[in-house]
């Protein structure tokens, strides 16, 4: 058993992030390739089921602990600690949540609308204690800085809903299942797993050009690859392309714009997304 005299445990902030993607090259789909439906499950799991999992940031804080004259043994002094952390890890979970890519980050939202309503608020109240002209500047600078924060924040959260009903869209159809390269020659070379025979439109235009197109090479492909079971096989994944690469080009280009409006209306919020894995607190040195 041991005496503990004095604990004392600080308060920790930290922001979590996670990120379970994996590469397309990662995954065999098995003998029928992406056509199968082992395949078409491993899909959804890379991209809308991994972006439900991503999070990014998450603003976790824990309360210290101070303990007293104990005397224990190290498996009950390891599980207080234990019920401690446990205790708030349980009541942050909603943060967890909160911070997933495929929702918008709301944490994140939240977080930057609330900067701009402060100094909405802050900035008139400062001006007014120094003088009226001083006051009319405060009313210009909260508000222009709760109109930005506003569309920066509302502009990332849709493009990270965007991108993610893209990437759900994309689990059940948009990707070819037989996109072979050719050599200078003109020759067919051996299709290679992974990205490289992965198709993606890049806007509406793109995803009707790649729908067509598979309503008469997917089923032609089936054919040769499993009789009419597979030319069958074909025109539905033809059928559903035509629809699905459009809307997924269509997503993918509003992502971008909205990517791109948040970042003009404020570019640190790209950046600080970096800037917060920086250190806390300076290091605390053992003398």
């Amino acid at each position: 058993r041991l005496y503990v005299e004095r604990l004392v445990l600080s308060d920790v902030r930290l922001n979590v992030s996670f990120d379970p993607s994996v590469r397309h090259a990662d995954v065999d789909g098995g003998p029928e390739g992406w056509m199968s439906t082992r395949a078409a499950a491993l899909r959804f799991m890379l991209g809308p089921g991994a972006a439900l999992a991503s999070i990014q940031n998450c603003p976790l804080k824990f309360k210290g602990l101070e303990l007293r004259h104990l005397f224990v043994d190290t498996g009950g002094l390891g599980s207080r600690l234990a019920a401690h952390y446990t205790t708030q890890a349980l009541g942050q979970a909603y943060l967890l949540v909160g911070s997933s890519q495929a929702l918008g980050n709301p944490v994140r939202l939240v977080s930057v609308l609330g900067e701009g309503v402060w100094d909405f608020i802050r900035e008139p109240l400062v001006g007014l204690f120094t003088s009226p002209a001083a006051f009319g500047v405060g009313v210009v600078r909260g508000t222009s800085s709760l109109v930005t924060r506003t569309v920066a924040s509302v502009g990332n959260s849709a493009s990270l809903i965007c991108a993610w009903t893209a990437s759900t869209v994309a689990a059940i159809g948009v990707v070819d299942t037989h996109v072979q390269a050719v050599d200078v020659a003109g020759a067919p070379v051996p299709e290679a797993a992974g990205e490289g025979s992965v198709v993606l439109p890049s806007s509406t235009l793109s995803g009707l050009t790649l729908g067509l197109r598979g309503l008469l090479t997917e089923p032609a492909h089936g054919w040769r690859t499993a009789g009419l079971g597979g030319a069958a096989r074909g025109a539905m994944l033809g059928v559903v392309g035509l629809a699905s690469k459009p809307a997924y080009g269509s997503l993918r280009g509003l992502s971008d714009v909205f990517s791109r409006l948040s970042f003009q209306a404020l570019p640190q919020i790209a950046r600080e997304q970096k800037y917060k894995m920086r250190r806390a607190r300076p290091p605390r040195f053992f003398r």
